[in-house]
């Protein structure tokens, strides 16, 4: 009930307020410059800020643009020569394993070796340095 009652009286000033200005339009006018002087410079720096960060939205998407056109160009530009280093690189990768494969069998045979042909199975010859 209090809230109708509430709803009620905010009417009744709007409309007597609407009445007042009705009957002295000069004072609703005087409120409404008063209004337009206090708002208009916040609102045109808005607009200037707005502007200006308009501006540079557009220069960062045409450098955007700028950049995604140059690059596909050295995409398409490149592209056979890409394809060429990556086969050079897997030839060169496949090389490398093929040589760390066979190094480690050279080391698994001189180790073989040389535990079959320790120190003391060899025969002692005499050094000839020595007196």
């Amino acid at each position: 009930m209090s809230l109708q009652k509430d709803v009620d009286t905010t009417l009744r000033v709007l409309e007597s307020g609407f009445a007042h200005l009705a009957n002295q339009p000069t004072v609703g006018l005087y409120y409404l410059r008063e209004h337009i002087c206090s708002a208009a410079p916040t609102v045109l720096e808005d607009y200037k800020g707005t502007a200006a960060l308009n501006r540079e939205l557009e220069r960062g998407r045409a450098d955007a643009q700028s950049a995604s056109e140059c690059m596909a160009g050295l995409r398409a530009a490149c592209t056979d020569k890409l394809t060429i280093l990556e086969d050079r690189l897997a030839a060169a990768m496949e090389a490398t394993t093929k040589v760390q494969a066979l190094e480690h069998r050279h080391h698994w045979a001189s180790g073989v070796a040389h535990s079959l042909l320790s120190a003391p199975m060899l025969p002692k010859y005499p050094n000839p340095f020595r007196k």
